[in-house]
């Protein structure tokens, strides 16, 4: 189910999709309640052979997003 019709069925604020968190990476959380500093992502994929969150590079990039993510706060 899309995560926007759970926000609506649940009566909880809508998220902002694609939000770049980050001007000078191009690094973007799936969804974002960016007020209360709360980040979505989907990865997806775990099982595919062509994946790019299950690749060695997409997965280094992946921890570097959540690692400056955190860093941010």
């Amino acid at each position: 189910m899309p995560v926007e019709l759970i926000c609506m069925a649940d009566k909880l604020p809508m998220p902002t999709p694609e939000f770049r968190f980050d001007m000078s990476r191009r690094f973007r959380f799936d969804f974002a309640w960016v007020e209360q500093k709360i980040a979505l992502e989907i990865d997806g994929g775990v099982w595919m052979k062509k994946a790019r969150h299950t690749s060695g590079s997409g997965f280094m990039r992946d921890q570097e997003k959540t690692n400056l993510a955190a860093f941010y706060g």
